[in-house]
């Protein structure tokens, strides 16, 4: 309800081109290179980390890795 009443007084919500990504594969690709804020995820938000999650990140903050991995 409060996104709700946000986005009535900001305009409604802004598209923006992003990526979905598994919630888990994002913070297990995290733990890689800070173990410390993937654990954070962990702890404080597992509801987001179950099976089906998704994230979305915006296309600017993305880096696509060629087929097959980097």
């Amino acid at each position: 309800m409060l996104g709700e009443l946000i986005s009535l007084f900001t305009g409604g919500p802004k598209w923006v081109p992003g990526y979905l990504v598994d919630s888990q594969a994002a913070v297990a690709i995290l733990a890689k290179v800070n173990p410390e804020a993937a654990e954070w995820w962990r702890v404080n938000t597992p509801q987001l980390l179950t099976q089906g999650r998704r994230f979305v990140f915006q296309a600017p903050v993305c880096q696509e890795e060629p087929p097959g991995g980097s």
